[in-house]
């Protein structure tokens, strides 16, 4: 399964690279997925769903983003990683800002 995840991951950046972000994040979905199967893995959670946020960021899905960018803060928190976890949710927060911005919210 790990094999396999590889090479989901793999697929995804490659879609990634090509501006296929949609496709990119059901493969990084797909890795999800199968971490859950193998029981779990905070460090690999946060990457994934870095990963989604950043390709929801492409999508100008800001809101959406800073949603996947607090799940990664959230695993890198209970990977304990403090450092990714600060720099997570500063990524959720200026999202977050974006959102709001091109909503016409300025002085949230």
């Amino acid at each position: 399964l790990e094999q396999r995840r590889l090479a989901v991951e793999m697929q995804g950046q490659h879609l990634y690279f090509c501006g296929q972000y949609e496709d990119a994040m059901v493969q990084y979905r797909r890795c999800l997925e199968m971490v859950a199967a193998q029981g779990g893995n905070k460090a690999h959670e946060k990457v994934y769903h870095g990963k989604i946020g950043s390709c929801l960021e492409n999508l100008k899905r800001y809101d959406e983003a800073a949603s996947a960018y607090e799940q990664s803060a959230e695993a890198a928190e209970a990977a304990g990683d403090g450092a990714g976890a600060l720099e997570k949710r500063r990524f959720a927060i200026e999202k977050q800002g974006q959102h709001l911005d091109g909503c016409g919210q300025y002085e949230d």
